[in-house]
């Protein structure tokens, strides 16, 4: 879920470019803003893919609710502060860049996905925390890792730095006053 759905492929790649603008001199302007644009499509996409997972697993934890009610009292804040978690993540759905970004210049996604993905970060870690305490008061130990290559924290801690390049990159061009029009 946290990874949007990626392939490999598509992670590794991602993870390249991020490697490449960190380090891209700030005073190539055009290609930091062009660097800057498409990594802000990147996270409305994946954002919007996200949020569709969530609204999936959301599904899932209030089925889980109608049918295990009684064994969930007791651990009821921990699965609350999950649904929480997942509704906030949910909420950054309608935001896809297909839907209410189509009459906004592509310049002007920019902040507004770096928000988002700040947002995403802070829920996803909220989530984690949740599920976690939830785990431990269900089973009396702590969780130690799942089935998946990476853990939820790993993926998260991915997504913070991803923000960390995007804010960067931002702050040395949202001032500019040079650049050419947006044409996207």
């Amino acid at each position: 879920m946290w990874t949007g759905g990626d392939s490999p492929y598509h992670q590794g790649t991602l993870e390249d470019l991020l490697k490449r603008y960190e380090t891209q001199p700030k005073s190539e302007i055009e290609k930091v803003d062009t660097a800057c644009r498409g990594l802000a499509k990147d996270i409305l996409i994946r954002l919007g893919t996200i949020a569709d997972i969530a609204e999936n697993s959301l599904s899932m934890l209030e089925h889980l609710r109608l049918s295990f009610g009684y064994a969930i009292t007791s651990t009821s804040a921990g699965f609350e502060a999950m649904i929480d978690a997942l509704q906030a993540i949910i909420q950054l759905s309608p935001r896809r860049p297909a839907d209410s970004y189509s009459d906004v210049k592509s310049r002007a996604r920019i902040p507004m996905a770096i928000a988002d993905l700040g947002i995403f970060c802070e829920r996803g870690k909220m989530f984690d925390a949740s599920f976690k305490r939830l785990f431990k008061i269900a089973t009396g130990r702590q969780f130690e890792g799942g089935v998946s290559e990476r853990s939820l924290m790993d993926s998260i801690d991915w997504y913070d730095h991803y923000h960390t390049v995007m804010k960067s990159l931002w702050e040395s061009i949202a001032q500019c006053s040079t650049l050419p029009p947006d044409t996207w």
